[in-house]
């Protein structure tokens, strides 16, 4: 019994117009007067009383278990919002789930959004009231929580493509111009528009009916707030004066309410019937939903009629702009385009936009901001100093385009500082403008596999940078710019059609120049690998981990990190405790003037080492040493076949070519991994093998 053709009725921007029922419009072509004399321009016949609802908006935690599902998400959206369905439910996409949050999160503010907009869908009869058990709006009651997460599904679709591009649209109209398409709409009955109105650092949504003409340039709309179930409220228009008004707003009925004002630029028509774009989806055209699966609503029918198969009116297009969602104020935000430095901000008459098809608007229901940018260029967004002291002491930014989710919260707010994060299509850059500890999340939507990373446990400076890139290879890479930033780390989710596998990662050190580098592979496993020189190839494979034209089997120190690799394997395990002669010299074992650091063949008797069981000729055989000591004197782990990867992250010891869990000797000394004791992989009982993780530890489940 969950949205009946849910999109169908989303015309709502800020104020959210009830919809016109068959037959049920008082005026047509003719007008009349109302009770204080007025010309009745258009009324629909929706009244709050029947058609409204007869309990009050709401925020915060008044009615748990109302906040949006990913089977609410898919009935706007279509299942490409869904991972897969487990017992005929909608496991979300991570870039679904971010989505669903961030829509729950705003909603804590007020829902009037989305219950101005469903009880026009039910006046429209695009939503079946039968269908939740009644016969009028007025009758439902809110402890039904199938009723609640369509009013929360309902909210959401303020911030979706096309009713976010009308919010655009409508307010750069003059108020005379929403009064004349309002009219037209409710006279003519091609839609049922809704109005948003916006005050200060918020924004109310609200239904009107009726449309009165009170003198020259003068009008009266009526509205059904659901801030006062079943009262009749009215908002007053003077074009000649560019003003609106409306004496008791307020963003749901827990604040108290004062009177709103505003000019062109704070009022908005949303369009009710619109087919719905998805702000992150990446092409997916998501799971096969079970055959024997069935809606609990089907579209036009009452609560007796047989359920028929789901009907999103969703376009199933990815969006063309990135849409940016803030709980910080409008006047907080500047915007800056890369390619012109043409800029979007909120001047103190309004919207202040010089780049063509972006927009800025107060977010209905709730405070915050929503930013709305075409993804043909790439930008700088900036929270900024607005002179006017910060509603709270941390703030978060969020950044959904096609194809992936950027978010990063516990940003500090810090007057006269400019935080930054310039956005491009593969990279999101954050610059701090003081010294922050916040978090990233970033979600990944496409073929195959999709992921989800959390970065956190690291403080970035001043002035450096923190950057999320995606690569064409659908690999996603972290990386700093911070010298005193050594670790951060990491969890991170495979989610699939088959099941989701969670991994976690601590203390990542990727190297002042390097990157964190995951991967999904094919078979859904995430792998972690280091790339130290950021060139695209990770340490694994790269013959020059950090790029200073000294090839890795000849660099002392591999990932140029300043600190000296420790020495071979047999090396400390002969010494056991001295890697280098006592006056400091690199031990050379053969003196041949080569130190073993960088000697293919330790003890010069023709066996190259990565071949040899003895390789430093002192007649014990390395298996032997090596299971004395797992790790050098100097606590650097062993490196069997000197590629640079420790042997507990390696894939091949031996570098025979056979990965190590098919590799009958795996330490290529000879001898069967059976025969030793103990075998090469007791030394790392209880790792896991992760690709290059440089100084980290990792668990999954």
């Amino acid at each position: 019994m969950l949205v009946s053709r849910l999109l169908r009725t989303l015309g709502f921007l800020t104020v959210c117009i009830a919809a016109l029922s068959a037959g049920a419009a008082v005026a047509a072509d003719e007008t009349a007067e109302d009770d204080a004399g007025g010309e009745v321009l258009a009324d629909s016949g929706f009244r709050p009383d029947p058609n409204g609802f007869s309990f009050a908006n709401w925020g915060g935690n008044d009615h748990p278990g109302s906040d949006q599902t990913g089977d609410d998400l898919a009935r706007l959206l279509g299942d490409e919002v869904c991972a897969r369905f487990e017992n005929d439910t909608c496991v979300p996409t991570p870039a679904a789930k971010m989505w669903i949050e961030e829509m729950n999160r705003s909603a804590q503010g007020g829902h009037c959004a989305g219950m101005a907009a469903l009880s026009a869908a039910f006046y429209e009869q695009t939503e079946s009231v039968a269908d939740f058990g009644a016969e009028q709006t007025h009758a439902l009651a809110p402890d039904d929580l199938e009723l609640l997460r369509t009013i929360s599904a309902y909210f959401s679709m303020q911030a979706l493509a096309p009713v976010s591009t009308a919010v655009r649209t409508t307010r750069g109209w003059s108020l005379q111009q929403i009064v004349d398409q309002l009219v037209a709409d409710l006279k003519e009955r091609r839609d049922y528009p809704t109005i948003g109105i916006s005050y200060e650092d918020g924004g109310h949504a609200v239904t009107p009916y009726r449309v009165v003409a009170t003198g020259p340039g003068q009008y009266r709309i009526d509205i059904y707030d659901n801030n006062y179930p079943g009262a009749e409220k009215y908002i007053e228009i003077d074009t000649e004066n560019d003003r609106w008004s409306y004496a008791g707003a307020a963003l749901n009925p827990s604040e108290v309410a004062q009177p709103w004002s505003g000019s062109h630029g704070t009022m908005a028509l949303l369009p009710l019937d619109v087919e719905l774009e998805c702000p992150f989806c990446g092409g997916d055209p998501g799971p096969e939903r079970p055959a024997e699966e069935t809606l609990s609503y089907a579209p036009g029918h009452g609560s007796g009629t047989a359920r028929g198969p789901r009907a999103p009116h969703a376009s199933r297009k990815a969006s063309e702009n990135y849409s940016i969602e803030t709980p910080s104020r409008c006047s907080q935000l500047r915007v800056v385009s890369k390619r012109d430095h043409k800029t979007l901000q909120m001047g103190p008459k309004g919207v202040e936009s010089q780049i063509a098809g972006a927009s800025m608007w107060p977010r209905l229901g709730t405070r915050g901001c929503l930013i709305e940018l075409p993804r043909d260029q790439e930008y700088d967004v900036q929270l900024i100093d607005d002179g006017r002291p910060a509603r709270q002491a941390e703030t978060q930014l969020t950044v959904f385009g096609a194809g992936c989710v950027y978010s990063m919260d516990h940003v500090a707010v810090h007057p006269q500082s400019t935080e930054t994060w310039s956005l491009s299509p593969t990279e999101v850059k954050y610059q701090a403008g003081s010294r922050q500890t916040p978090r990233l999340r970033v979600a990944e939507d496409g073929a195959g596999s999709d992921g989800f990373y959390e970065v956190s446990g690291f403080s970035i400076a001043q002035g450096h940078d923190f950057t999320a890139e995606e690569g064409a290879d659908g690999k996603m890479a972290f990386g700093d710019d911070d010298p005193d930033l050594d670790t951060y780390d990491i969890k991170a989710e495979a989610v699939g059609a088959k099941g989701t596998k969670s991994y976690s990662f601590q203390d990542v050190k990727p190297g002042d120049k390097g990157e964190a580098v995951l991967d999904i592979e094919s078979d859904g496993d995430l792998e972690l690998a280091i790339d130290s020189d950021s060139d695209g190839q990770v340490d694994a494979v790269d013959s020059d981990d950090d790029n200073d034209g000294i090839p890795d089997v000849k660099d002392t120190d591999e990932n140029g990190d300043g600190v000296p690799d420790g020495p071979p394997p047999a090396e400390a395990a002969e010494s056991l405790g001295a890697a280098h002669p006592g006056d400091g010299a690199a031990l050379d074992t053969d003196h041949d003037g080569v130190p073993d650091a960088t000697d293919q063949d330790d003890d010069n008797d023709g066996i190259p080492d990565v071949k040899d069981s003895d390789e430093n000729g002192n007649g014990e055989a390395d298996s032997m040493e090596t299971a004395e000591a797992a790790h050098h004197d100097d606590g650097a782990a062993l490196d069997t076949d000197h590629d640079g990867v420790p042997d507990v992250t390696d894939q091949d010891d031996d570098n025979d070519g056979t990965p190590d869990l098919q590799d009958s000797d795996e330490n290529g000394d000879g001898i069967p991994d059976q025969d030793e004791t103990p075998p090469p992989s007791a030394r790392f009982a209880g790792s896991v093998r992760v690709a290059g993780v440089a100084a980290g530890s990792l668990s999954m489940s």
